[in-house]
């Protein structure tokens, strides 16, 4: 299972720390019993405006086919920069929660669970960090970056088949540096989204088994 660099292990970031966006809550020193998931219950919860995708955020650029995870924000001029770790490591949600589940309509079939675990300090003190900005983004990039087994492949219909292969060679022309490489890889998950490859936000969806869950948008570099 991969596992995010952006989970919080050692320092309590989320006692005192203030946060930017759209005063995101202010202290969120005190984590509530409703900031954890339980089954059958599902409180109001406010997604970062990073990954919100009701409006997506503008000047948000994260290409999930790229061969390197490089979240974007346009600064003007046809500038752009990596998202800062400041940003990456704030929560993803308010209040914070410590498990969620977010599929694409496109891939049903590979949901990307979100479930940190803990020591035993954490858990006896209260002070669990929640999912970040950063596990979330890093977690569906990582996710779609997977190979598909064989079996995936003839799964195929014959439509599905030529359009997830002009993806795969899509994907493998728009980097000439790294082409031998990626078409040494083979077809990825990303690929399946055919030209919808650009991150375009979380929409809640239904909630079941415990999990608050989520529907990843994706759109075409076209509207970009």
């Amino acid at each position: 299972m991969v596992s995010s660099p952006y989970i919080q292990q050692t320092e309590l970031p989320y006692r005192s720390r203030r946060h930017s966006f759209s005063n995101f809550w202010g202290s969120i020193s005190n984590l509530l019993p409703w900031a954890y998931p339980r089954h059958g219950y599902s409180p109001n919860i406010e997604v970062h405006p990073l990954l919100n995708g009701d409006p997506p955020y503008p000047g948000f650029y994260f290409n999930l086919s790229s061969p390197t995870f490089s979240p974007m924000r346009h600064i003007g001029h046809g500038e752009s920069i990596l998202l800062s770790q400041k940003e990456l490591c704030q929560p993803a949600t308010n209040p914070p929660i410590t498990r969620m589940q977010i599929t694409h309509h496109s891939i049903l079939q590979w949901p990307i669970d979100l479930r940190l675990q803990y020591d035993e300090y954490q858990m006896a003190s209260g002070t669990q960090p929640p999912i970040t900005v950063g596990d979330v983004l890093y977690m569906i990039y990582m996710s779609l970056c997977q190979q598909i087994t064989h079996n995936d492949w003839y799964q195929l219909s014959n439509f599905k088949h030529d359009a997830v292969t002009w993806a795969y060679y899509r994907r493998c022309w728009s980097v000439p540096f790294l082409e031998t490489l990626e078409v040494g890889q083979g077809v990825k998950h990303v690929d399946y989204l055919k030209e919808k490859y650009m991150f375009a936000g979380l929409i809640r969806a239904l909630d079941e088994d415990g999990f608050f869950h989520w529907k990843l948008i994706t759109e075409s570099a076209y509207y970009y």
